[in-house]
């Protein structure tokens, strides 16, 4: 199938799911480095479906980038950027380079090019990544609770594409980062991290041999 239509396909299916943004939820001031995250991580589950069994190859984080693999084995980069709002850890992803003829679902949400934001949740060698929760959030609007300035991608207005600034994202993660509700447990990534493995000690030689009686 051609490129282009896989990522069209992709896009269109994924985007009534995840919010998506043009301009970014951080502020330079607002970012955390979170070394704890680099290494290999084993996906367990993946958009809220157990995954353990299907052998994805392992998640290998950087400083700045995540290298995903989904479970027909097409890799892409996603480019990573860790912030703090209050006590709360929120994680901004853009898509990244990859000259591959094909590209998974991770890297397709977000050719239009936009970013998504995820809560994260590390604790020991398990990380989850919570997605901001679409729906709550179309509720929100709906109800008129707040206001966040948007597009419509469709008659509906089920796949919206958020054009708020920085500064009014900013205003909302501080009012509702800490509330369970506006992140979306049903659509949670889990990541198992790898163990390192112990360096081989050195072999003791034999001790040299008895001389001859």
């Amino acid at each position: 199938m051609n490129r282009n239509l896989v990522l069209l396909l992709a896009v269109v299916l994924t985007a009534g799911c995840i919010v998506q943004s043009i301009q970014p939820f951080l502020t330079e001031d607002s970012k955390v480095a979170v070394p704890e995250l680099t290494g290999e991580w084993t996906l367990a589950t993946s958009f809220g479906e157990d995954v353990a069994g299907k052998n994805i190859k392992p998640w290998t984080f950087a400083e700045d980038k995540v290298v995903t693999y989904d479970d027909n084995g097409l890799m892409a980069p996603v480019l990573v950027q860790y912030f703090r709002v209050g006590e709360v850890l929120l994680c901004q992803s853009a898509p990244g380079d990859t000259a591959d003829a094909e590209v998974n679902w991770f890297w397709a949400w977000h050719v239009v090019p936009i970013v998504t934001l995820c809560k994260v949740e590390l604790k020991a060698d398990t990380v989850r990544f919570l997605p901001l929760n679409l729906e709550w959030l179309k509720a929100q609007i709906a109800a008129g609770k707040l206001t966040l300035p948007h597009i419509s991608r469709d008659e509906k207005g089920e796949m919206p594409l958020f054009t708020a600034t920085t500064a009014q994202w900013t205003a909302f993660l501080k009012k509702y980062a800490s509330q369970p509700e506006a992140f979306d447990e049903k659509h949670v990534y889990v990541l198992k991290k790898k163990p390192t493995p112990s360096p081989s000690a050195p072999s003791t030689p034999p001790p040299p041999a008895a001389p001859p009686q």
